[in-house]
């Protein structure tokens, strides 16, 4: 038996030490709005409480040890759970000794461990979802571990044995199931066969399928998560156990981390006191692949060529992995992926001002075409060293990168400019206007994303204590890059509206003479000038974490208490949008005519094919604007304005301790985080164009209570509850101190470093019926109560943080973000997943995988100057989300029939006026996919994606005033996999 470790250092050391750091640390926390930083060493006691929290748990623990030793005469169960056929590990197979009430769960590599086993012979019953049930006898010796490893087979029906390996679906579902089951947590499971069976390129294509979640896209490529229906800056992203921030911040793109090197996906929903606070909606780990989930040499990959309808150009995507182990100790994997797709994506946009008849009227309507070039590339590896069953180290590493090359084709319809506009018989929705001119805005695009994140760790047991170690470094960097041409035409064209089709605007045009406008002249134009769009943004993240477990009986109740402590910090600077503008010469002239490329704008919208528009060769527009910048003498860097720049850190202190206990009949984890979050944050205020340096420092301390109950009502229908206390804290950008202040107006713009951070208790009430067949039937309701929600809104200044010895500033109107009053969010969430192997014959390969969500939110605005609070939902929340699929598995074969449909949902809140209040319709998505296994090395597959031609929508107020109209297109694929 291995025997718990004396430690080379006691609580006299532990505390000597963390003191010394604090007492080093050139970090200030004062609380304190305005306050700035001097530079000298101030510890707060909000600092000091995490701080003691957590050294109070090591010194209790370390002093106690000896309490906590095997007891005199009791051993341990350990093994290893494989499937019979290849042998591969079953990850969340449950491991129980019925006569002790006691038992364990595998992790990824299959193992368990059972400790305070007292001397005797037990049965050992094993269980994995869609395998047979199996018991088998162990003797366990006094202060001895026994070791015995378990063969699974596979589940057999009245036709014979169901080959979960010839099956994708089905035996991805299996290990998804069983890890759910095996989990303490309200949590979903995802694994990488189960991502590759969908026509799926990034986590979030993938996530969306699981209960509760919907996805907003881009292009119709899914980017962002509304995990249960909350908004998408309240789902945290962590990649093998830590969280990391994203290229742009607080709100994660989950479309930057492809498909191909996710080992596992886990959905936590009720986060537990062991996991960051910071996941009001909840939290998203990405596993990537070790060498011991292939233990020898493994390679896999696949290649796979598309073609996109609407552009009619091409796709492609590739993967590849190569991983070793060598004496079971050592384990090298390498990842690879690149996806790209030339793309083209038609857009009508219009936008609505407010008429004297308190109506949106149409003052602008764009007609936009892009050509994207999107890439998503991918680089990962990992490092596994073992030197023996009780250690583990790894270092591992992840580089994303999204990057989109843009071509812009836009052309927009000045309607507010008209000289009759919202005169005689107009209406908001058809009439003829007179005089309009036209503007272009055309050019390239440049987006670029990637973060990359280095990680050590490792796991150590000494005795009956096992430690889990993580140190991670990120970086991430985004930036956008625009340089475009904005020409005009002259106000000489007359222009028939009709808006009585939702989904294309329809526009007339003729000259002023009455001649109807067949070929819109590209080249034709009045004024011309450059506008230089930009956006930059890095941020640097440190984090550390060390949790300390085992298994304990206070009172003679089995039972695992848990404790550690984490430590993040994370720089992020850059500034947001900013506007440069190049005059151009008349003596010098813009070359459109010599631009064009003889080439229509490939569209199936009606607007450019109507006016036979062109494409244009905008990549020579940017030389054009190259060439003028240099001749004015222009520098981006002054463009930048100085209340658009900031510098924020962000450092949180937590610490944690929970206990699980694991009664006969299910289990109860209760536990309690407190973490302590501190920001210093530096940029300008400019008054005029005088900017002055400004700093502010700023903290909080908070406690988050955790309880999580599980009962096993019968062997296969668990009750979950839990209740949960999370937070979410503001953006970067919304933290920054710089202001832009007009004294003539009384008005001030800016960031507000002061906002509170969004509070939430949230309730859970779920039940779980495992069927056959690897399937599942649940029904889950939760409740999310809000304080303090965040919203861009206008308030008065009663204080004297902008005022100077010449200025008094108080009574100010001030533009920034700043907390609403209380709100909450009802769910319910319903699931059905299961391959009808009780069907006759050949159709007993046929099955469902299906949930509904169905959800209500509101929360209060804050007051304004000109507005009154007002009730509103949740950005992001639709009230019901859908996903559906019709599945077959047998004789090699895997097909699978998809939908998936959420309904309606705010895009956007106005703080002024909630007639301005922009949402997404309704978003239906069907999809096929098909892939024939030649053998466990061999598979072909196809998808087709987006097969109704789903068009995307936006409107304002009402689906009567369309914001946005939005096509791409289907997507066709085929590919081959090869796995050895």
């Amino acid at each position: 038996m291995s025997q718990a470790r004396s430690f080379p250092f006691s609580p006299t050391d532990v505390l000597s030490t963390i003191s010394t750091f604090l007492v080093n640390r050139r970090h200030v926390t004062q609380i304190s709005t305005g306050a700035k930083s001097s530079g000298r060493c101030r510890i707060s006691v909000s600092l000091l409480l995490p701080c003691l929290f957590a050294l109070c748990l090591f010194t209790l623990c370390f002093a106690t040890l000896p309490a906590f030793a095997q007891e005199q005469g009791n051993g341990a169960i350990t093994g290893v759970i494989t499937d019979s056929t290849q042998g591969n590990p079953l990850p969340g197979a449950n491991v129980v000794v019925p006569t002790l009430n006691r038992g364990s769960s595998t992790d990824r590599d299959g193992k368990f461990q059972i400790e305070r086993v007292p001397a005797g012979t037990y049965e050992l019953a094993v269980s994995y979802i869609g395998y047979q049930k199996k018991r088998v006898s162990v003797t366990v010796e006094a202060e001895e571990e026994a070791s015995v490893d378990v063969m699974l087979p596979q589940a057999t029906t009245g036709m014979g044995e169901v080959t979960i390996s010839a099956s994708p679906i089905v035996g991805s579902q299996a290990e998804a199931l069983s890890r759910r089951e095996a989990a303490p947590v309200v949590k979903n499971v995802i694994s990488s066969d189960q991502v590759g069976k969908f026509p799926d390129q990034n986590v979030a294509a993938a996530i969306s399928r699981v209960p509760g979640v919907a996805v907003e896209r881009d292009q119709g490529q899914a980017r962002h998560v509304n995990l249960r229906g909350t908004p998408k800056r309240w789902t945290r992203l962590a990649i093998n156990g830590l969280n990391v921030i994203g290229s742009q911040g607080r709100i994660v793109r989950f479309d930057e981390i492809p498909a191909p090197i996710i080992s596992t996906v886990e959905v936590t929903k009720a986060v537990p006191p062991d996991k960051p606070a910071s996941s009001i909606a909840g939290r998203i780990n990405v596993e990537t692949a070790s060498a011991f989930d292939n233990p020898g040499f493994h390679v896999s990959g696949e290649g796979s060529p598309g073609y996109l309808g609407m552009s009619r150009d091409f796709q492609y995507e590739t993967s590849a992995q190569i991983s070793n182990t060598w004496n079971e100790t050592v384990g090298v994997v390498l990842s690879a992926s690149r996806y790209r797709r030339n793309q083209v994506t038609s857009n009508a946009e219009i936008g609505y001002e407010i008429g004297p008849d308190g109506e949106l009227w149409p003052d602008e309507v764009d007609s936009r075409t892009y050509y994207l070039e999107r890439t998503n590339n991918a680089l990962s590896g990992r490092l596994d060293f073992r030197p023996s069953e009780t250690q583990e180290f790894f270092v591992s590493s992840t580089y994303v990168e999204f990057n989109d090359n843009e071509e812009r084709n836009q052309y927009v319809f000045n309607l507010g400019a008209a000289s009759n506009f919202q005169g005689g018989s107009n209406t908001p929705i058809e009439g003829t206007l007179s005089g309009v001119p036209m503007e272009g805005l055309l050019g390239p695009g440049y987006y670029r994303n990637s973060t990359w994140t280095t990680m050590v760790g490792g796991e150590s047991r000494f005795g009956a204590w096992d430690i889990s170690y993580r140190g991670s470094f990120t970086r991430t960097k985004s930036s956008i890059d625009l340089p475009v041409m904005q020409p005009q035409t002259s106000p000489s064209l007359n222009v028939e509206y009709d808006f009585n089709d939702f989904n294309f605007p329809s526009l007339d045009l003729s000259t002023s003479s009455g001649s109807s406008v067949n070929d819109l002249s590209q080249t034709d134009y009045a004024s011309n000038f450059g506008l230089d769009l930009i956006q930059e943004s890095d941020t640097d993240a440190y984090a550390a974490k060390v949790d300390v477990e085992r298994n304990w009986s206070p009172l003679g109740l089995g039972s695992d208490i848990q404790f550690g402590t984490k430590f993040e910090t994370r720089t992020k600077s850059g500034f947001d949008f900013a506007t440069g503008f190049i005059p151009y010469s008349p003596a010098s002239p813009v070359d459109f005519e010599g631009n064009l490329m003889d080439e229509n704008l490939r569209s199936d919208f009606p607007f450019p094919n109507r006016y036979d528009l062109e494409r244009l060769d905008v990549f020579g527009l940017e030389d054009e604007f190259d060439r003028a910048a240099e001749e004015v003498g222009y520098n981006r860097s002054d463009a930048i304005p100085d209340e658009n720049r900031y510098t924020v850190q962000e450092d949180i202190y937590a610490g944690y301790i929970m206990n699980t206990w694991s009664p006969s009949w299910g289990s109860v984890l209760a536990g309690v985080r407190v973490e302590h979050a501190s920001y210093d944050s530096e940029g300008f205020q400019v008054v005029g164009d005088s900017p002055e340096p400004v700093s502010n420092s700023t903290g909080e301390t908070k406690f988050f209570p955790g309880l999580h109950v599980n009962v096993d009502v019968t062997e296969d229908i668990r009750l979950r509850a839990a209740g949960t206390r999370t937070v979410g804290r503001a953006g970067f950008v919304d933290r920054r101190p710089s202001v832009s202040i007009n004294d003539s107006d009384e008005s001030i713009d800016g960031g507000n470093p002061s906002i509170e951070a969004e509070k939430a208790w949230g309730a859970d009430l779920s039940l779980e019926y495992y069927l056959s067949g690897a399937g599942i039937a649940s029904i889950s309701t939760f409740g999310k109560w809000i304080s303090d929600p965040q919203f861009e809104s206008e308030t008065i200044v009663n204080d004297n943080q902008f005022d100077t010895d010449e200025q008094d500033r108080t009574g100010y109107t001030y533009e920034t973000i700043l907390n609403g009053q209380d709100g909450r969010i009802y769910g319910v969430e319903l699931q059905y997943f299961q391959q009808w192997t009780f069907l006759p014959g050949a159709l007993a390969g046929l099955g469902v995988q299906t949930n509904a969500t169905f959800l209500d939110s509101e929360f209060t605005t804050p007051s304004s100057p000109s507005t009154a609070p007002r009730e509103a939902s949740f950005p992001g929340t639709s009230d019901t989300i859908l996903n559906g699929s019709v599945f077959y598995e047998r004789y090699g074969l895997s097909t699978r029939l998809s939908y998936q449909w959420r309904d309606d949902w705010i895009d956007s809140l106005d703080p002024a006026d909630e007639r301005r209040d922009t949402y997404w319709d309704n978003e239906a998505r069907l999809s096929a996919s098909a892939r024939y296994s030649f053998s466990d090395n061999y598979a072909v597959f196809a998808e087709v994606s987006n097969l109704t031609d789903e068009l995307g929508r936006r409107y304002q107020s009402s689906e009567s005033r369309q914001v946005q109209v939005e096509g791409y297109g289907r997507r066709y694929q085929i590919g081959v996999r090869v796995n050895y």
